[in-house]
């Protein structure tokens, strides 16, 4: 009982710092872990769902009969994942979709609610801002995808097809952190009006996180500082 009280405890205390390099790792698993055996896909799909069950720990903090209850959902959740990386039917991997488009606009609102909440920032607040910032770039690729999925060729220079779906989705998840960072190379662009509201949404929201989250967070940092040195 000691044990299992004391590893709820870490896995509170360093939530954000699991959820963070969880999601790192599921984003760039191919580029940390070079695979010469095409085990890569396998490992993508291990570290996206260890994400979500890290997700747990942020929306189900401070309810430990509730984490029973997400983690049954997630396992559910698990069988949608070959869906979202290999599924042949486009009505099955929609539907797949908008799941992970919920799962993650959540995990992003409760990040946010719970950084915002925060009376001192440590280190596991800033690693909690820069999870939220990533998550939200999660959102956005899950959008684009449903966008090009629903209605192909929403985005020039990505096709998407049932039987070239995963490496569709690299370039949809690229293209979502180009815009959330306000870099736009130009190679993929929204080539329908949805599309291309749905990348200005993205670019907006990025840049409200970081002008408001991220400024709340340093001012409150700001104010610790002056506080300890008032001391």
């Amino acid at each position: 009982m000691k044990i299992l009280k004391a590893l709820n405890h870490w896995l509170l205390q360093y939530r954000y710092e699991i959820y963070f390099f969880t999601i790192i790792l599921s984003l760039f698993s191919n580029l940390f872990f070079p695979s010469q055996t095409g085990n890569s896909h396998q490992l993508t799909t291990l570290f996206f769902l260890l994400n979500l069950i890290s997700g747990i720990n942020l929306i189900a903090r401070q309810k430990r009969g509730a984490k029973i209850f997400y983690l049954l959902w997630f396992v559910v959740l698990f069988l949608f994942i070959n869906n979202f990386f290999e599924d042949d039917e486009r009505g099955e991997g929609l539907s797949s979709l908008l799941i992970f488009f919920l799962i993650y606009s959540f995990f992003t609102i409760e990040i946010i609610r719970q950084i915002w909440n925060e009376q001192t920032v440590s280190k596991n607040v800033i690693l909690g801002v820069m999870s939220g910032y990533i998550s939200l770039g999660l959102v956005g690729f899950f959008i684009f995808l449903i966008l090009e999925i629903y209605n192909p060729n929403s985005f020039d220079a990505v096709v998407i097809t049932a039987n070239n779906a995963a490496s569709s989705a690299e370039d949809l998840l690229y293209f979502s952190f180009i815009t959330l960072l306000t870099i736009g190379y130009g190679d993929i662009v929204p080539s329908t009006t949805i599309a291309q509201k749905a990348t200005m949404l993205l670019g907006l929201s990025g840049q409200f996180y970081m002008v408001i989250i991220t400024a709340v967070i340093v001012g409150k940092y700001i104010n610790d500082r002056g506080k300890k040195e008032e001391k």
